[in-house]
């Protein structure tokens, strides 16, 4: 089980916009970063969840998770980045996304089901964690941020669907996702509107 390499910019971007050093945190589980990392190279997923664990616990911030959004940028993403901001529109963004997700996590899964008025974007990620709270957050949170930048300001989700449990502050959530907030639930979904999945994308580059 192994994760990409470049995706470790974010976790340490978000360990440091609490104004902590990621440094010794990643030296802790020898992961040496430094940019621009090998596109070629990938981590143990345990190493990886650890450091994330441990950053989330020393952050002292049950959304830690969240933060993975104010800090992204396409190339965390390698190529599949760039190609999910040329896509024609969030439907084939999110259906690359489907298709190339285990470059990011190879025990990942990404499925695009159209659902009651919504594409359904359901994530799976089916690996013990010991922070699944960041771990689930996290990736929810980066793709309604890659959505946002595709589809521009107007973006809004229907709801957010939740494995684990509901947090103790859901503010935090709220103000991220901006739409209904659904925890426990078997699946961990993003729910957009039909209309937003099929329009054209500011960024559409056939």
């Amino acid at each position: 089980m192994s994760v990409f390499a470049p995706g470790l910019v974010n976790l340490w971007k978000s360990i440091e916009s609490y104004g902590i050093d990621p440094a010794p945190m990643f030296e802790a589980e020898d992961i040496k970063v430094s940019l621009p990392i090998d596109p070629c190279v990938r981590l143990p997923y345990v190493k990886v969840d650890r450091l994330r664990a441990k950053a989330e616990t020393l952050c002292g911030d049950e959304a830690f998770g969240l933060r993975s959004a104010a800090v992204y940028l396409p190339s965390q993403f390698g190529a599949l980045g760039y190609a999910w901001h040329a896509s024609l529109t969030l439907r084939k963004a999110c259906l690359r996304l489907e298709r190339f997700i285990r470059v990011m996590n190879d025990k990942a899964v990404i499925r695009i089901e159209d659902h009651a008025g919504c594409m359904v974007v359901t994530l799976g990620i089916n690996l013990n964690s010991e922070c699944k709270f960041a771990r689930d957050d996290g990736a929810l949170a980066l793709i309604t941020r890659m959505c946002r930048l595709i589809c521009g300001d107007h973006f809004r989700l229907q709801a957010v669907n939740f494995k684990h449990e509901p947090p103790q502050d859901i503010k935090p959530y709220f103000e991220y996702f901006g739409c209904e907030l659904n925890f426990d639930c078997p699946e961990n979904q993003l729910l957009i509107p039909l209309n937003l999945a099929d329009e054209m994308s500011v960024g559409a580059n056939r």
